[in-house]
C-alpha cells in the first residue's frame, strides 16, 4: 500500500505503474512512442492523451518547481522514468547484477525538492 502522504512514494508508484504497463506491453508502448506524428484532430486520442498527462501533472504537484517551471519539473520526471524504461527495453547493457528494475528505479530516482506548500 502506497503512503499518500508521501509524495516521493506517490511519484515511484506511479512510475512503477509506467514501468509495468511498457515492460507488460513493450509492442504497444513502442507503437505509442515511436515517433509517429500524432493526430491531433482525433478527440479520443487527445482526450486520452490529456488524462494521462494529468496522472503527471497530479504526481509532481508535491515537486517545487525547477528554473524551467511547474511544466519544466513535469517534464524532467517524465524523463526519467521515459528514458529509464526504453534503456532496460533496448539496451544491451544489463542493469546492475544485484538489484531488479523496480529496486534500481527506487535507488536511482533522484530526492527532487518538495514545494513549500507540503
Amino acid at each position: 500500500m502506497v503512503d499518500a502522504n508521501n509524495p516521493r512514494a506517490v511519484i515511484l508508484a506511479a512510475l512503477k505503474g509506467y514501468m509495468s504497463f511498457a515492460f507488460d506491453n513493450s509492442s504497444m508502448f513502442h507503437l505509442m512512442f515511436g515517433g509517429f506524428e500524432r493526430d491531433n484532430t482525433d478527440e479520443v486520442l487527445s482526450h486520452a492523451s490529456q488524462q494521462s498527462y494529468q496522472v503527471l501533472r497530479d504526481i509532481c504537484a508535491p515537486l517545487a518547481p525547477g528554473n524551467a517551471g511547474v511544466e519544466g519539473t513535469e517534464i524532467l520526471v517524465w524523463s526519467i522514468i521515459h528514458g529509464y524504461v526504453g534503456i532496460m527495453l533496448n539496451s544491451n547493457s544489463p542493469s546492475p547484477e544485484d538489484f531488479d528494475p523496480v529496486t534500481l528505479l527506487e535507488l536511482i530516482f533522484p530526492d527532487l525538492p518538495m514545494s513549500d506548500l507540503n
